[in-house]
């Protein structure tokens, strides 16, 4: 939470005074991992891993206050019910003495499906933002 909300202060988005992380809780549910490939990597030090994941969480809540400049009052921003299904590939490069990982890079080898319920003011039976028609 503290590395998020470091991170949230070196933004300065119009209009916004700062930025800050309220809660955050990433749910209960792990992912699921459908398949799992071990290749080679490029060298005798690396190994990739390939995996098709699914991640569906209900209870995962987030809470960001937005300080708005104009306003001076802050605006509350709920993020929750977060679903994320895709193919991650993982590179590990291997050192010959302990930690004997030298780098782990991540990344989805194509654009994940996903999906997020923004909500502002209030969780509660609020509407979702990403499902309003932009005019």
């Amino acid at each position: 939470k503290s590395q998020i909300s470091a991170k949230l202060g070196l933004l300065d988005p119009p209009g916004i005074e700062n930025i800050e992380l309220a809660e955050f809780k990433l749910g209960s549910i792990p992912p699921y991992f459908k398949t799992v490939r071990v290749y080679p990597g490029t060298t005798d030090k690396e190994t990739m891993l390939e995996i098709d994941t699914h991640l569906r969480t209900t209870d995962l809540s987030i809470h960001f206050l937005a300080h708005l400049t104009t306003l001076g009052i802050p605006l509350n921003i709920y993020l929750s019910d977060l679903e994320i299904q895709g193919k991650i590939r993982l590179v590990f490069t291997y050192l010959p003495f302990s930690p004997y990982i030298k780098a782990l890079r991540v990344a989805f080898l194509s654009m994940p499906k996903y999906r997020l319920k923004v909500t502002p003011m209030s969780k509660a039976k609020a509407t979702n933002v990403l499902e309003l028609p932009i005019i």
